[in-house]
């Protein structure tokens, strides 16, 4: 990568190798963003010295059943286009599962839900959750209400809520092999209260997400997923 400043127009210009370019248009499409805003976001992090943890891994290597599944399910994901089987609530359950591996899933996992709420059966999609998932489930549903919302969805989750469903000790949501102390400071000071308050940790903050479903939902109000 080159990067080279303008001083005509005060703008960095940002050289990108052809297999590079090709490899982030595809992470765009999967993350309902610019090449451009994920470029930026990867130079403030460099500027802002931002903790060097592994990342999750992108959606390459992602279980390619489960992308394909949440794709027919109304994720906008690339994918094989091959039928799957696999049930809405089946998707979702499973995605979660995926999320904590490949973070761009948990980004399409609040606008399948919004495109599927008329269908979706709560007891079916808590019966596929496993009993030690049911945090990251509430959590979920939690995240999706406040981008959303759609008062279902905070309704199931204060259902699991009101059971006790918790995760403790606090830990990240997604794997992030090598994290110290100052990866875990900063989660703390960005974790979304709808995710914090199930017992997760990520520097994601509410806006990406926010982001990822206005341009997805156009459909929802302007004033529930602000830009």
């Amino acid at each position: 990568m080159i990067v080279g400043r303008s001083s005509r127009k005060k703008q960095v210009v940002v050289y990108l190798p052809h297999a590079l370019h090709q490899r982030l248009r595809v992470q765009a499409a999967h993350m309902g963003k610019s090449i451009s805003q994920i470029v930026e976001s990867a130079l403030r992090d460099r500027l802002e010295e931002r903790p060097r943890v592994q990342l999750p891994a992108d959606l390459d290597t992602a279980p390619p059943q489960v992308v394909d599944a949440l794709a027919q399910h109304g994720a906008p994901l690339w994918s094989s286009g091959r039928p799957t089987g696999l049930s809405v609530e089946d998707a979702i359950a499973q995605g979660l599962v995926a999320a904590h591996a490949h973070a761009s899933l948990l980004h399409v996992l609040p606008i399948v839900l919004e495109r599927n709420k008329e269908l979706l059966s709560w007891p079916e999609l808590r019966a596929r959750v496993e009993t030690a998932r049911l945090p990251a489930l509430g959590m979920l549903l939690d995240l999706a209400a406040e981008v959303t919302g759609t008062a279902r969805f905070r309704a199931w989750a204060a259902e699991l809520w009101d059971a006790g469903v918790r995760q403790e000790p606090e830990r990240p949501f997604f794997a992030a092999p090598g994290a110290g102390a100052r990866y875990l400071e900063l989660a703390r000071q960005r974790t979304p209260e709808a995710v914090r308050r199930w017992g997760f940790l990520m520097v994601t903050p509410i806006d990406d997400f926010r982001d990822a479903v206005r341009r997805h939902c156009p459909e929802l109000p302007s004033s529930i997923a602000p830009s």
